[in-house]
């Protein structure tokens, strides 16, 4: 953090700014948004979800979205939004949610008689 802020000083970092206002909302309890979630994290979930949902015919695809999910993991723990665990919870999350999902759906099919 000390790093980000010493850069935000030459070359403004949006980030840190909206993290000041985050912690300063959190502290004060004044502002649009009061509190502070980062386990797990959304961003690297959501992410994540899209590559389960990608098709495994577009292989192409698929890696794309596997970078861009590595891109914000590895982002997310830079700009300071996240530790590393919170990242793990949120793939382990969209994979559990993903592979859930499935399950409901071939029990739902099943059960409806539908092939």
């Amino acid at each position: 953090m000390d790093w980000l802020k010493q850069a935000n000083q030459s070359y403004p970092i949006w980030s840190v700014n909206v993290m000041d206002a985050l912690w300063k909302n959190y502290e004060t309890g004044v502002g649009v948004v009061n509190g502070i979630s980062a386990m797990p994290s959304m961003h690297v979930e959501r992410r994540c979800f899209s590559r389960c949902s990608a098709s495994p015919a577009a292989s192409a695809g698929c890696w794309l979205l596997t970078g861009f999910a590595l891109a914000i993991f590895i982002g997310s723990i830079h700009l300071g939004w996240h530790y590393a665990i919170d990242g793990y919870v949120g793939a382990l999350v969209a994979v559990f949610g993903w592979w859930a999902a499935g399950r409901i759906v071939a029990w739902d099919r099943r059960l409806c008689g539908a092939s």
